[in-house]
Formats: structure tokens, C-alpha cells, sequence
């Protein structure tokens, strides 16, 4: 069933509504002012490579914490199958 005219002429104002509202966000963004910028804490003069730095060692904790999870799913599968074939030797 096709939508009547009015219907769709009542989508295409309602699509105009939200690309006007989405462009008037748009420009909003962009008009900001330079100092509106969030300033920093007093007390830290962290550089890039500060941050750099502590953003390898959280995503060297990550993976340690991933491979450690991989090797508990494993075993947990290993035992799993292991309960598996005994109910099946149980069977027989």
C-alpha cells in the first residue's frame, strides 16, 4: 500500500524539521568561542608522552587480563566436554 500525498508530504516537512535541527547544532559547534575550552587541572603538566605511556601500560594490563580470561574459557571448555564424554561413557 502506498502512503497518500499527504502523508508523505507530512515526512518530507517533518525530514526538513530535523536537517534544519541538525544543521543549527552543527553550526552551534562551530561558532564556539577558543577559551570556552575545558581547562586544565592545575596540577597536571602531563605531556603527550605521559600520556602515551600510561596508555600503554592499561593496554598492556588489558591484554595480560584477556590472555588470562582466553586460557580460563579453554579450560573451562576442556571441562565441559570432559563431563560430556563421561555421561556418554555412563550411557554405554
Amino acid at each position: 500500500m502506498l502512503p497518500c500525498s499527504s502523508q508523505r508530504r507530512v515526512d518530507r516537512v517533518a525530514g526538513n524539521r530535523r536537517t534544519e535541527a541538525m544543521t543549527e547544532r552543527s553550526s552551534a559547534k562551530t561558532k564556539r568561542p577558543e577559551d570556552a575550552k575545558l581547562p586544565r587541572k592545575p596540577g597536571s603538566a602531563s605531556g603527550p608522552g605521559d600520556e602515551t605511556a600510561r596508555l600503554q601500560a592499561e593496554l598492556a594490563a588489558a591484554r595480560e587480563r584477556i590472555a588470562e580470561l582466553e586460557q580460563k574459557h579453554a579450560e573451562i571448555i576442556n571441562r565441559i566436554d570432559w563431563v560430556i564424554d563421561s555421561l556418554h561413557n555412563l550411557a554405554d
